[in-house]
């Protein structure tokens, strides 16, 4: 048989997890070969980068979208359970392929293809290659792609921060902001726990020590989002102390909690947004492959005429 596209690897993926067992990346990427009965050749066909194997990429992108669709889950890295909605998706005895259209009918879903769109309706999808649309321009269409491939990493940052403990979530992100720049000569203050009203760490503008962000993080489970009354709480904590708040956390904040921040001037960072930080800052993360994207220098041209 052909290598199959990542849209027909959905329905199997989603069949094999429907055990509701916790299955590795390995065990997934086997059960594809097996259905698919992928001769030892086609296994050891590579992307045309070079890269990873083309069946195991497929299979990757299978995950992630159904994964955006809130299909399965992603209880630790490198291992995947299927959720309530993929359960009652696999289920449907009409649903015997799984495609994107299909997937449109989850907004988690749509809201990770407008976030990858990049100034079209319609976001590409990841393949062999990235190829154009009729729609789209070589370039937009690989930005996009570009996209969602940074969206699927910042879903990988969070799931392992996930899996540390509250303290060295406080210290990660203490160093993510040394990392973007913060603090005189990279310098940020932890504060002794059994003390610490609320602020974890303090950040210094200036030499002298004049102007500080006072920083409280917390390491919420992602459906546990960050309410008005805990702003509240951190407001009271640096009242009078002259300077400014800034509020992490892994998982998000409320509607009023946002609302109360814009009137008190914090800033808040939630889990996406850090772990955007944190591929925009190579905290965290590796450069696999760089690409260039090369144009015509016109002016050597234009001397070469004259």
């Amino acid at each position: 048989m052909t290598i199959p596209s990542y849209q027909e690897c959905m329905k199997p993926i989603l069949s094999f997890l429907s055990d509701k067992k916790e299955h590795t990346v390995k065990e997934i990427d086997e059960h594809i070969a097996f259905v698919f009965n992928l001769s030892d050749e086609e296994k050891q066909q590579k992307l045309p980068s070079g890269g990873a194997f083309l069946y195991k990429s497929r299979s990757n992108w299978a995950r992630v979208y159904l994964s955006k669709a809130g299909l399965i889950l992603k209880p630790k890295k490198a291992v995947f359970k299927i959720s309530d909605e993929g359960i009652k998706l696999n289920a449907g005895s009409s649903v015997t392929n799984i495609d994107k259209d299909i997937l449109m009918r989850y907004n988690s879903f749509k809201e990770f293809i407008e976030v990858s769109r990049v100034h079209k309706e319609k976001a590409s999808h990841p393949n062999v290659t990235v190829e154009s649309t009729h729609e789209d321009t070589p370039d937009i269409t690989f930005e996009a792609s570009f996209n969602q491939i940074n969206s699927a990493l910042a879903d990988d940052l969070i799931t392992e921060m996930k899996n540390i403990n509250n303290y060295q979530f406080e210290q990660l992100v203490l160093d993510l902001l040394k990392a973007v720049g913060y603090g005189v000569d990279g310098e940020i203050r932890v504060t002794q726990k059994s003390r610490d009203n609320g602020i974890d760490g303090i950040i210094s503008e200036d030499k002298l020590g004049f102007s500080k962000i006072y920083v409280q993080i917390k390491k919420y489970a992602v459906d546990n989002k960050v309410s008005r009354p805990e702003l509240q709480t951190f407001v009271g904590a640096i009242a009078g102390l002259d300077g400014k708040g800034l509020f992490v956390t892994l998982s998000d904040f409320t509607e009023g909690a946002k609302e109360y921040a814009k009137s008190q001037h914090l800033v808040l960072i939630n889990g996406q947004t850090l772990a955007k930080l944190m591929i925009e800052h190579n905290f965290g993360v590796s450069v696999k492959k760089v690409y260039e994207i090369k144009v015509i220098d016109s002016d050597l041209f234009a001397d070469y005429a004259n």
